[in-house]
């Protein structure tokens, strides 16, 4: 039943919300039309940005290449692996968008300098369309701040050049010059620019705007904002996406990311190819030397001990040992490739250069070397940019530092792996040459110069292997990105049409409702019967409409009038709440000043007596008294004069209302000193006993509440209250305070009249609904206060 009850109040309260809001329509639609138009204003001024899509293929060459085959033959021969590692697709999504790859991207383009015109309200950007093009040099290019900015205008007199430079503390420079001719050089503080025509002259008479960034700027956000990519999870393609403000030149981004992308890969495969070539030629020059001192001792020994031939014994001993003897032989040649390797480290004329990958077997050493590798490239093309001064060669020069540091540690651990499996190895071959004792030592001495023999040869073989493999490798190199779609326009990203559109609707809807919504909340005074609903159980017995005429007495035989019904209305309840003719006395009273009860105190008496009632008003509020000023009476004495003594016959001081004969008023008086202790007076009781038997009603216009305490002393002697509260005047703690009295008891059988209710006011559109401001049949009374 709780949540029933709860469910109804909630679909009442949104009912009243959307009514309240329904009547500032007006409002509604203007904010509505004003933000579509500011939001078509936004649309048709903001530059147009686009979105743009393409699609590859990541491969590796050497798995793509069908001439490979021979070199996977070699290497299954000589038990060596391809040197060239295949690269994982999420490396090279890094790679793509690095920003190294961007940066060359970025000067082949030309996108640091963007040219625009305005044709209406949008600016547009320029690409193949630009009838003008900007070349700074490289000093002036790489030390600006922030932007420099300028327009270009072609007059009678040749061109005028105005704009600044913003540096990265946003300070302007600014400048002005006319060039009689393109091309025209622009000297500036840190460099020049050369400003030329181009042959595209359709736009030649416009305005052209021209922006020139620093190409490291640049560089970063397209990398970081304007290129998008997204890997597969079922295949090795990559998608990538970037936003420009033309249609072409998206296009162009892309292609031309993606084309130095597979050249990077490519010319990053021959180098390590060409180093890896010289230090093979190197290495074979001394082998050949080596195996033809090893080639002739063998020869000499043969012809000087006639031998021809080893014994069959030896022969089957060693094929059947053959396993430790070539593994021997190839820890052999693996120590004596890390010796080489390790002394090229260790000279000071190869510390920039590539460490070549000849078969090392050790994975870990083989990164490490790929990973120094990279490092030595980026350092010779940023080398091609700059000088041995620019500190981010000196932190590569470091890093370069340290990775020749690690690469030694490396080779020095895989070394000391590689001698203990020699160790163990000789110890197999200790074993064999114990048991080749029995044979002549003519046959041993042979077979030691036979292996030095033939360890030299696999070395010579395998590095003769390699330099094929190296040759192959720059002859057949293939892009490593295979493109599978093109590059294609998507789409508009901003500005978007609907997207506008409906921000801009939000936005005229929205507004207005948070400025009621503020309004209300900020709203300390009670304004309807609704808002002292929700802050008080007492009853509420009427509404009084807004005194627009600013009578404080007014006709109520009028049937025309607003209030004259609501008064009638009024007297139908209290009659209702009240037994009488037991109970006569009604008490009026307010919180404070200004609320409207001798108002209500003096429309409800009059009202009252055109039913044939006798009635009499009863002014108590002697401290500040306003029945008389608003009847126009000039009686001065009054009930203050009757409570103090000095007048003993009571209706010497009642005074008659011309119109209303059945009305009687007995006005405060002069103002007492003492008007607390007169009211405490029993002759205060006693009267009220004698008037009880002469009138039907009596109204008592008492003084605030919440002002003094008159009216505390007043409530013995009556039988009802009246609490008036004021729209938009009362505030809502007022209501608190009067909940208070009620639950104390301090006044008897409280209830509320709201006064000076403004009907026709949005605030109240409930009423208007459902013609709840009277106006059918009575007329509608103007706004005003009372």
């Amino acid at each position: 039943m709780q949540n029933t009850t709860k469910q109804k109040e909630e679909l009442i309260n949104v009912r009243e919300l959307f009514e309240k809001y329904l009547s500032y329509w007006r409002w509604f639609a203007v904010s509505l039309v004003v933000c579509l138009a500011l939001g078509a204003l936004y649309y048709l001024s903001t530059p147009m940005t686009f979105s743009f899509k393409a699609q590859v293929l990541v491969v590796d060459p050497n798995n793509e290449m069908s001439q490979m085959s021979v070199l996977n033959e070699l290497s299954s021969m000589g038990g060596i692996t391809s040197g060239i590692a295949k690269s994982t697709t999420n490396n090279e999504e890094l790679v793509i968008r690095s920003g190294m790859i961007v940066e060359r991207v970025v000067d082949k383009l030309k996108l640091h300098t963007t040219y625009r015109y305005r044709p209406r309200l949008r600016m547009t950007e320029l690409y193949t369309e630009t009838p003008y093009t900007v070349e700074a040099d490289s000093a002036l290019l790489h030390t600006i701040g922030r932007e420099i900015y300028f327009t270009i205008d072609r007059t009678d007199k040749g061109y005028r050049i105005k704009g600044g430079e913003v540096d990265k503390l946003k300070r302007k420079t600014k400048f002005e010059v006319m060039a009689p001719s393109l091309p025209y050089t622009v000297k500036l503080k840190r460099g020049t620019m050369t400003i030329s025509a181009t042959d595209q002259t359709a736009l030649a008479d416009e305005r052209v705007w021209v922006k020139i960034f620093n190409p490291e700027n640049v560089t970063k956000t397209l990398s970081r904002y304007n290129f998008n990519t997204l890997i597969s999870k079922t295949s090795d393609d990559i998608v990538i996406t970037c936003t420009a403000g033309h249609e072409v030149l998206g296009k162009d981004m892309l292609n031309a990311l993606i084309n130095e992308y597979n050249l990077d890969a490519v010319n990053q495969l021959k180098q390590s190819a060409a180093f890896t070539s010289v230090f093979i030629d190197d290495r074979l020059t001394l082998l050949d030397d080596e195996l033809s001192t090893v080639e002739s001792e063998l020869e000499k020994y043969k012809q000087r001990n006639e031998l021809t031939d080893v014994t069959k014994d030896a022969e089957v001993f060693l094929e059947t040992n053959s396993e430790y003897y070539n593994r021997l032989i190839e820890t052999e040649i693996q120590l004596q490739l890390m010796k080489d390797i390790e002394s090229y480290v260790r000279r000071e004329e190869n510390r920039y250069k590539m460490i070549p990958d000849i078969g090392l077997t050790d994975k870990g050493l083989i990164q490490v070397l790929s990973g120094y590798n990279q490092l030595v490239l980026y350092r010779s093309e940023l080398l091609e940019t700059s000088n041995e001064s620019n500190p981010a060669l000196q932190r590569l020069n470091a890093q370069l530092a340290s990775s020749r540091e690690s690469i030694l540690a490396a080779m020095a651990n895989s070394r000391r792996a590689l001698q203990t499996t020699r160790k163990e190895l000789q110890l197999q071959n200790d074993i064999i040459k114990a048991k080749l004792l029995s044979l002549p030592q003519k046959e041993r001495e042979y077979i030691d110069i036979q292996r030095q023999q033939q360890v030299k040869a696999g070395l010579y073989v395998f590095l003769l292997q390699k330099r094929e493999e190296a040759s192959l490798n720059m002859a057949i190199a293939t892009n490593k990105a295979r493109l599978l779609n093109r590059p294609d326009l998507q789409g508009v990203v901003k500005p978007r049409l609907m997207l506008v559109g409906l921000v801009a609707g939000l936005l005229g809807l929205l507004l207005p409702a948070l400025f009621l919504f503020v309004r209300d909340l900020l709203q300390t005074t009670i304004v309807n019967r609704l808002d002292v609903e929700k802050l008080t159980q007492l009853p509420i017995l009427t509404e009084l409409a807004r005194n627009g005429d600013f009578e404080h007495a007014f006709d109520h035989t009028d049937t025309e009038n607003t209030n004259a019904e609501l008064f009638r209305l009024l007297r139908a309840k209290v009659q209702f709440v009240m037994e009488h003719p037991r109970e006569k006395v009604i008490l009026v009273t307010s919180t404070q000043p200004g609320e409207g009860k001798s108002f209500v105190s003096v429309n409800l008496a009059m009202n009252l007596s055109i039913m044939d009632k006798k009635v009499l008003l009863v002014g108590l509020d002697l401290r500040k008294p306003t029945v008389a000023k608003h009847l126009k009476l000039t009686q001065k004495e009054g009930i203050s004069s009757y409570l103090s003594g000095s007048e003993r016959d009571i209706h010497k001081l009642m005074c008659a209302i011309p119109g209303y004969p059945n009305l009687s008023v007995l006005p405060a008086g002069i103002i007492p000193p003492n008007a607390n202790e007169l009211l405490m007076k029993d002759r205060l009781d006693i009267l009220f006993t004698e008037l009880r038997e002469e009138f039907d009603f009596i109204v008592l216009d008492t003084a605030p509440v919440g002002a003094v305490s008159d009216t505390y002393l007043v409530d013995r002697i009556a039988d009802i209250s009246l609490y008036v509260c004021r729209s938009e005047y009362s505030d809502r703690r007022n209501i608190s305070f009067i909940n208070r009295l009620a639950e104390e008891g301090t006044l008897k059988r409280v209830h509320i009249i709201i006064n000076d209710v403004d009907f026709e006011s949005k605030k109240n559109a409930y009423y208007k609904k459902y013609g709840y401001s009277y106006g059918y049949g009575y007329g509608n009374t103007p706004k005003g206060k009372v």
